[in-house]
């Protein structure tokens, strides 16, 4: 069976599986995978290995060197203070990985946590001064809700990660109201 894919408005991709992707996808997309290795990086620069941050607090001989690599932040770092995990992920940009601009940070929460957290925690990160382009030109926020998408854009977030149709719906409804552009 083969998928035809709408890059309108849209610049990445989910994925869980690599195997035979790299002919139905348009080449603008960014490719997120937990799989992607580095080799996978290397010969197609579009994937972005995704690492959950628990694991990086035992992560041991993990290197980062040379890769797109995409740290997700899950409903546990929303418990945490946000000063922390915001100091522990800079610590961690810059003493371990060496492609500053391929460093992506993913807000990847579920609808429980509150848009409290998120902003909070979003507020921190955008602080942190690190190399390369602005922490906010890295945030990728899931779409969970209306609330979330429209205080994070107003804190100049722009990239937003959705799983349903209605989301991009409300994302693009946010943008117009805004007076932002939505591509498509």
């Amino acid at each position: 069976m083969k998928r035809h894919w709408n890059s309108s408005g849209i610049q990445g991709l989910i994925v869980n599986e690599l195997e035979n992707i790299d002919d139905e996808i348009p080449t603008e997309f960014r490719i997120f995978s937990s799989t992607a290795t580095p080799r996978d990086i290397e010969r197609n620069r579009r994937f972005s290995r995704v690492v959950p941050f628990q694991q990086l607090e035992n992560r041991g001989e993990m290197v980062f060197e040379n890769q797109s690599i995409t740290f997700a932040l899950d409903d546990e770092c929303f418990a945490e203070e946000p000063i922390m995990i915001a100091t522990d992920l800079a610590r961690i940009i810059d003493e371990e990985t060496t492609a500053q601009d391929e460093t992506i940070i993913w807000l990847s929460q579920t609808p429980s946590v509150d848009t409290d957290q998120v902003l909070s925690l979003c507020e921190e990160l955008m602080y942190l001064d690190l190399p390369g382009s602005p922490v906010k030109a890295r945030l990728l926020v899931n779409a969970t809700e209306e609330e979330v998408v429209e205080e994070v854009m107003l804190l100049g977030v722009n990239k937003f990660v959705v799983s349903q149709e209605e989301q991009i719906n409300f994302v693009k409804h946010i943008t117009e109201r805004q007076g932002k552009t939505f591509v498509e």
